[in-house]
């Protein structure tokens, strides 16, 4: 059984991503439609890449469960240390490690 992993991005999500992660059931979200009490039971991914996207997210609301996947260096994204982080660009290897290790 695969394990669920939530995708919350405003950006489209090609293939590569559904095949770098395909031991995952993936689900992909819009970054307005985080249900933060809900998605706080869940394990997710957060894809920032816009600055304005950066406004849309309630960092405050967020636990260990979220990966904040950004590139967007001038902000501070770990608002708490519960929040674990990766910045991009990066390796592929280093995407997929730190997903593992997440999740």
């Amino acid at each position: 059984m695969k394990s669920k992993l939530n995708i919350f991005s405003n950006n489209k999500i090609n293939e590569f991503i559904k095949n770098l992660l395909s031991k995952y059931e993936l689900t992909f979200l819009e970054l307005e439609n985080i249900n933060y009490k809900e998605q706080n039971t869940n394990v997710n991914i957060i894809f920032i890449n816009k600055e304005k996207d950066f406004y849309k997210i309630n960092f405050e609301n967020l636990n260990e469960n979220n990966l904040i996947i950004s590139n967007i260096r001038d902000k501070k994204l770990n608002l708490n240390n519960r929040i674990q982080s990766l910045n991009i660009p990066t390796s592929v290897n280093n995407i997929k490690n730190k997903i593992e290790s997440f999740v």
